[in-house]
This record gives structure tokens, sequence and C-alpha cells, in this order.
């Protein structure tokens, strides 16, 4: 299963509205909207990926393949950034 952790240097708030994170070394702030933001509120309690899929689908109402798509682009993102990597544990 693969999880994905964040980066020492980044802090994380979330909020309603979604999630604000700060990559303190590199001095730059990102910002998500409710969804995004809970999915990396999942990631950072230690949630596997599939865990987070099933929970936000569960939570919002929609199918878990479409989560996994969106899930999948996000932490894309979040790696580009630095701000994640993954791992899988086979």
């Amino acid at each position: 299963m693969a999880s994905t952790t964040l980066a020492s240097t980044v802090r994380t708030a979330f909020t309603e509205d979604g999630a604000v994170v700060m990559e303190i070394k590199k001095g730059l702030m990102y910002s998500s909207n409710p969804v995004a933001g809970r999915m990396l509120e999942l990631l950072k309690a230690g949630k596997t990926h599939a865990e987070v899929s099933s929970t936000v689908a569960a939570e919002c109402g929609v199918e878990v393949d479409v989560v996994d798509l969106d899930l999948k682009e996000f932490i894309m993102t979040l790696e580009e950034y630095g701000i994640a990597e993954t791992s899988s544990n086979l």
C-alpha cells in the first residue's frame, strides 16, 4: 500500500475552507480547497492512499475511483513542490 509523508520542513494549518501549507525552508506558502485539505489532513495522519480515497469518497458522496484519480494528481503536485514524498510498502 502506498503512503505519502510530508517533508520535515512543512507546516500545515487546516480550516473548513481548506489547508494552508508552509514550506519553511524555501519560504513558500500554498493553499488548497476543502477537499484537498481533507486529503492532506488524512495523509498527514499517516493514512494510506486507499484509506484516504475511501474516507473522502464516503464523506463527499462520490465514487472511490474518482477520488483515486484526484488524489494521485494532488500527490504528484505535492511531490513537484517538494512538500511530500511517496513510498510503496509491498
